[in-house]
């Protein structure tokens, strides 16, 4: 699923008011096929304003939150599959290697090597 297509299906479950939209979060593969405010909202036909406004309803507050979330369930999901933790950076979108184990610790109050040892336990 593209990225554009994703936060489509989120932006419909948000305008549906419903908050089970998690059983259709599947983040994109790499954060770069992610669309940008821009682009969701050429994609939806309204304003950048509109979708704002959307998210700031919803469960993650802002698309940045949202976007913020989404990087680190694919970091997750990319550290369980074997990857190191400074291609999972990149891959992620991060500057580099140290920004995602800052966003872990900020997040889970652990490092990413930590947080799979105790996950996959």
């Amino acid at each position: 699923m593209d990225g554009i297509k994703l936060a489509q299906i989120i932006l419909s479950e948000l305008l549906d008011g419903g908050d089970g939209f998690a059983k259709y979060f599947k983040p994109p593969r790499y954060m770069m096929d992610f669309p940008s405010i821009k682009e969701l909202a050429d994609s939806e036909g309204v304003s950048k304003q509109t979708i704002t406004r959307r998210f700031k309803g919803g469960p993650y507050g802002s698309y940045i939150n949202f976007k913020r979330q989404a990087r680190v369930e694919l970091a997750k999901q990319l550290l369980s599959d074997g990857m190191l933790v400074g291609d999972v950076s990149i891959l992620c979108g991060y500057s580099d290697k140290s920004s995602l184990v800052r966003e872990f610790n900020k997040i889970f109050g652990m490092t990413p090597k930590q947080y799979l040892y105790f996950n996959d336990n």
